[in-house]
Order: C-alpha cells, then sequence, then structure tokens
C-alpha cells in the first residue's frame, strides 16, 4: 500500500474524531450554575480575564436569565 494512501486514512480517522468529539460535546448539556458570576469577580480590573463580562448589558443580560 502506497505511503500516500496511509496518510489519507490516517488523517481520516483524526477528522473522523474530531468531528465526533465536536458533536458530542454540543449534545452535552450545560451543568447548573456554570453561567453565574460572582459579584466579586465583577468588580476585578484584570482586562485579559475571559470570565469577565465585557460591558454592564451583558452583565444585566445575565442577571436576567
Amino acid at each position: 500500500m502506497p505511503d500516500f494512501v496511509i496518510a489519507l486514512i490516517v488523517l481520516a480517522v483524526f477528522a473522523g474524531i474530531f468531528v465526533l468529539s465536536y458533536v458530542l460535546n454540543k449534545r452535552t448539556p450545560k451543568p447548573e450554575g456554570c453561567d453565574e458570576i460572582d459579584e466579586s469577580c465583577l468588580s476585578c480590573s484584570n482586562t485579559l480575564c475571559r470570565n469577565k463580562p465585557k460591558n454592564k448589558e451583558e452583565i444585566e443580560s445575565q442577571k436576567e436569565e
């Protein structure tokens, strides 16, 4: 079997694993309370934090949910 066929098979297997894991991850429900932000986090001055909402509208929309 030529090397390029083996390489294509390996690439197809990895692509299949990626697609399968993506689909299964999308079907997994979020745990309860994972979207809630602690009040002490809102007063943090770290601009690089991924947990911090970007603006007041985002904070209000999270509180309404």
